[in-house]
């Protein structure tokens, strides 16, 4: 559905994987629509939600992606909370034009040189790292620079201030307690949650795997790797869209890198965790069923089959 044609007052349905591989359903009351919330020309949809566990949890970490239907018409991704300590599950929806149109562009940024002072400490490479990995922010700072279409002007702009992309769990296995440490410190800042990896060492169990046997769907969770082996990283989020062999994810960067090449995975959830600070779904990653391409502003986008070439590390 075009954002054109969405109005508020609308009550969409919404799928996310709660627990395990099931799929469940939610509502999405439309709220309005606020124009340049992500930047010039970058909209969202506020809505708010209900439904499963969220009147518990709010909007979780590991939601992002979560697709929002209105009239069985595929309006966008939930991929935007309202930060820390929020009281109401309210979300804002990436436009699913915004998604494909952003993922189509095969431009790359010019890469940036890390430089690092030798002799190489912990704080050095956290700080180094803490540069290189931060997102460039897809939301708007001023509330000046929003226009909003269905609620007050001055509390819509507010609101549109306030939203910040869904943290994304960030699973970790295998990694010495020192560099959890000083991982979380990097990461945290960058948008992520990180979590302990669950299952057999991060990766999902036999059992779990078989639960997630069958086409990947709608609404299913999914991860990304970032290293596999001895040590396992990764992110998992929601599906938002598939069409053909390609898949769209998120509703929001992962780091924003532009075309990329990373394996895409399916994904286990074992629980949704409450936290009135920020709740998150505590999930695995299973085996790797595609290629992550496309990094972008307002959405990552892949195409299912084989994995990329990955590095061997010892």
């Amino acid at each position: 559905m075009p954002l054109s044609e969405v109005k508020p007052g609308m009550v969409g349905i919404a799928r996310t994987v709660f627990e395990g591989a099931e799929l469940s359903e939610f509502k999405a009351h439309i709220i309005g629509v606020l124009r340049n919330a992500q930047g010039p020309k970058r909209d969202l949809i506020l809505a708010r939600l209900e439904g499963g566990p969220l009147a518990k949890t709010g909007v979780a970490a590991g939601m992002s992606g979560s697709p929002v239907y209105v009239d069985g018409r595929l309006i966008g991704a939930v991929a935007y909370s309202i930060g820390d300590f929020p009281t109401e599950a309210i979300a804002g929806i990436t436009p699913i034009e915004e998604m494909k149109d952003a993922t189509a562009v095969m431009t790359r940024r010019g890469a940036e040189a890390a430089r690092i002072e030798l002799p190489i400490t912990p704080e050095s490479l956290a700080a180094v790292m803490r540069q290189s990995y931060q997102r460039i922010a897809p939301f708007a700072t001023r509330a000046s620079d929003v226009r909003v279409l269905g609620l007050p002007a001055s509390e819509g702009a507010q609101l549109a201030t306030m939203l910040r992309p869904i943290a994304t769990p960030l699973i970790m296995s295998g990694f010495e307690p020192e560099a959890v440490q000083l991982l979380s410190s990097i990461f945290s800042g960058a948008g992520f949650r990180p979590v302990a990896g669950g299952g057999m060492g991060g990766r999902a169990t036999a059992a779990e795997l078989a639960a997630l046997n069958g086409p990947l769907r709608e609404g299913d969770a999914i991860g990304v790797s970032l290293a596999s082996g001895d040590v396992d990283m990764g992110a998992t989020g929601t599906v938002t869209h598939i069409d053909g062999d390609k898949v769209y994810a998120f509703g929001h960067p992962f780091f924003n890198m532009g075309p990329a090449q990373l394996p895409m995975t399916r994904a286990y959830v074992y629980a949704m965790l409450p936290s009135l600070m920020s709740s998150f779904k505590i999930s695995t990653m299973g085996d790797v069923i595609g290629t992550m391409r496309q990094d972008r502003a307002t959405a990552i986008a892949g195409t299912l089959g084989t994995g990329p070439a990955t590095i061997p590390m010892t």
